[in-house]
């Protein structure tokens, strides 16, 4: 009788050590989870750092690019004083410089994405031509 009960001691014994051993592990997968949550939210703040200080820096840079368009549009419209079709054509074209400094200062770069992004849409075969235009310029600029 006493192996019988010796062999239901060691089941017993057996059987709490696997419940001890999954204890364990499930605490094991619930630190992990929590650590995996907690460095999700580290990432996920720190994208939003990023994006924040480059959003910060695009808007800056767009004042700049306002400012200079603005003292562009100026000094074309000094330089294209008098009469004739010269002098008018200059006029148009500081209009025009001068309306862009006002959209870029008037505007976020949320906005301006947002534009951009209805223009392509609306117009995709001018978007692509402009595109290959805009980085015509820029490589033979580069070089």
């Amino acid at each position: 009788m006493s192996a019988t009960g010796s062999t239901g001691s060691t089941a017993s014994q057996g059987s709490d050590k696997a419940s001890q051993v999954a204890d364990q592990a499930q605490q094991a997968v619930g630190q992990v989870q929590d650590k995996a949550s907690e460095v999700k939210d580290q990432a996920t703040e720190k994208v939003g750092q990023v994006r924040e200080q480059a959003t910060a820096q695009t808007d800056q840079g767009l004042d700049k690019a306002s400012q200079g368009l603005s003292t562009a549009a100026d000094k074309l419209r000094e330089q294209a004083e008098g009469d004739g079709p010269v002098p008018a054509q200059a006029s148009m074209v500081a209009d025009r410089l001068e309306q862009a400094s006002n959209y870029f200062k008037d505007k976020d770069t949320n906005q301006i994405v947002s534009d951009l992004e209805a223009f392509v849409r609306s117009k995709p075969v001018e978007s692509v031509i402009g595109a290959v235009a805009i980085g015509f310029v820029l490589a033979k600029i580069v070089r």
